[in-house]
């Protein structure tokens, strides 16, 4: 659902304002501490390092690198 929304908001001139959380991404935002349980994020509230990403930029990463995630989680 999240990315049909995006592409439909995309098509129209529209991009999220804050990282929606979804079964892709509660675990990796788990993983750094915050607040999994919303159903989304403000950047501000994201480590700095993710604060310079757009929103939806913020949820391709937590996707993208989700074993990148998982070895964090096994360290």
């Amino acid at each position: 659902m999240y990315d049909i929304g995006h592409r439909i908001g995309s098509y129209v001139g529209l991009e999220p304002r804050r990282v929606y959380l979804h079964a892709g991404t509660k675990d990796r935002v788990r993983t750094l501490g915050l607040d999994y349980r919303k159903p989304a994020l403000d950047i501000k509230d994201l480590p700095k390092e993710f604060r310079q990403l757009r929103p939806y930029e913020v949820e391709d990463c937590l996707c993208i690198y989700k074993s990148d995630f998982e070895e964090i989680l096994d360290s």
